[in-house]
């Protein structure tokens, strides 16, 4: 990423401002242990992509996120502290902007938002190397949205696995929202995004495959 890239995209991300793990007493069964097990491949991805690992599939790291005990798609406030860390950075603070993104992160690995965050602080205080590390992962959480659809219809949608990842991936393409809608479809959920480029008012839409987000908030409905 080019430098007056990024700023660009922090202004387009300032404009358009519009968890911890919760962790339950269970009995130790079968169904414990994997629970275990799903976090722990989820952490270990993750350590890869944190020494920047050229053979990590960021497509299996997203997926490992949703299963592990760190997905909390809809109760958590990840879109409002990305907000408050680019209002650091706005601000001029940067160390704590950096600070407030690592703990964002350490909640959800999988953020755009936290990543790009990181990135632009990390290059305010001169931090090249951990500015350079952000921006790979950022690059590869990306390319697995990009590769997993192509967004023209909900047989091609892209596949997103939270809010805040949905509207950072089209801020990132410097798309402005105008409008949405759910729709469901052969047992899946999609939600449909009116956006329009930031240099034209010509409106398209793109679609979204959210079936994660939903399946999980029926599970936690059900407990």
């Amino acid at each position: 990423m080019k430098n007056n890239l990024l700023i660009f995209l922090l202004l387009t991300f300032l404009m358009a401002c519009s968890s911890t793990p919760v962790k339950k007493n269970l009995q130790i069964t079968d169904e414990t242990t994997n629970f275990t097990n799903k976090d722990q491949s989820y952490l270990s991805l993750k350590a890869r992509a944190e020494i920047d690992d050229v053979t990590l599939n960021y497509s299996e790291l997203r997926e490992a996120f949703t299963k592990s005990s760190y997905y909390q798609p809809y109760g958590s406030d990840e879109r409002k502290r990305v907000e408050e860390n680019f209002k650091l950075y706005a601000d001029g603070k940067f160390l704590s902007c950096l600070d407030a993104a690592g703990s964002l992160l350490s909640k959800n690995f999988i953020s755009l938002g936290g990543h790009y965050v990181t990135v632009v602080c990390a290059k305010a205080l001169d931090l090249d190397e951990k500015a350079y590390l952000h921006e790979e992962i950022l690059e590869g959480l990306v390319d697995s949205i990009n590769k997993s659809g192509d967004g023209q219809t909900v047989e091609t949608a892209y596949t997103i696995y939270t809010t805040e990842e949905l509207y950072t991936f089209l801020q990132l393409n410097g798309l402005n929202v105008k409008g949405q809608g759910i729709i469901n479809e052969n047992n899946k959920v999609f939600e449909s995004m009116q956006v329009a480029k930031n240099d034209s008012n010509q409106e398209f839409t793109l679609f979204f495959d959210i079936t994660t987000q939903w399946q999980h908030a029926f599970s936690d409905s059900k407990k």
